[in-house]
């Protein structure tokens, strides 16, 4: 429901708000990609730096740990890569 709202505020060149509902998005879904990556997308299209950075840090805790933490005891989620490169955008 989240994704459609977004979208239809992006429809209506209403970036603010999609942005709005894609960091409410991430904070209860973080390991939802997609969300991250249109919520990258939307905060260049901004040119808002500190979106990208809350979008980012929303999710870098949960694919870390998704990841098996720091000590890695178990098998690399296979979105694991791509979630990694949009947390680098975002932190960049």
């Amino acid at each position: 429901r989240l994704h459609l709202h977004a979208m239809h505020q992006l429809l209506h060149d209403n970036h603010k708000d999609a942005m709005g509902a894609y960091l409410r998005l991430l904070e209860l879904f973080p390991g939802d990609l997609l969300a991250l990556s249109l919520a990258l997308d939307v905060s260049y299209a901004l040119g808002d730096a500190d979106a990208a950075l809350r979008a980012s840090t929303n999710v870098s805790t949960y694919w870390t740990e998704r990841d098996g933490g720091t000590l890695r005891l178990s098998r690399t989620h296979p979105a694991q890569n791509m979630a990694n490169s949009l947390i680098a955008v975002g932190l960049s």
